[in-house]
């Protein structure tokens, strides 16, 4: 008995942060800003009716017509896609951006690049994180870090 107490008690934090954070996420949508307004699509209709419920909501459209697929189920040849993972936004070049779970808090990352390609600007919040492809490469990472350590060595001796 005290065993199953135990394994309760230890779930249920778990069970708690489970879910993504909605508010997060349509912010983080509604900072997309384009020439045009722009329409998303999911397969997910319990994620899409919970973004609906938010005071800000965004435009959802059939997948034909809609600019932005999130969580794609395959490979969408020329629409812009969100994934669920940074291994996916990693991996797909195509993809815009990942709204996706770490450490029981949700993560909404866009790459500038990819973004720029599209012809799409967001707006600074401290709700998504805009990254650039040389995230994604690590002789780019090493050569970032080389001159990090530079300019803080030309710092220490009063050079810059």
């Amino acid at each position: 008995m005290k065993t199953k107490l135990i394994l309760f008690l230890l779930l249920v934090p778990l069970l708690g942060f489970a879910d993504l954070d909605m508010q997060k996420v349509n912010y983080a949508l509604v900072s997309l800003k384009s020439g045009k307004s722009l329409t998303f699509y999911s397969d997910d209709t319990e994620f899409v009716d919970k973004l609906k419920a938010q005071k800000q909501s965004i435009a959802f459209t059939t997948k034909k017509n809609a600019d932005v697929i999130i969580f794609p189920k395959g490979n969408e040849k020329n629409k812009m896609t969100i994934v669920g993972s940074y291994q996916q936004l990693k991996d797909d070049k195509e993809s815009i951006g990942a709204i996706y779970m770490k450490k029981g808090r949700t993560q909404v990352v866009f790459v500038k690049e990819r973004l720029k390609a599209h012809g799409i600007n967001i707006q600074k919040n401290k709700n998504v994180s805009v990254i650039t492809e040389c995230h994604f490469s690590p002789e780019c990472f090493l050569t970032l870090k080389q001159e990090i350590i530079f300019l803080i060595y030309l710092m220490i001796n009063n050079k810059v």
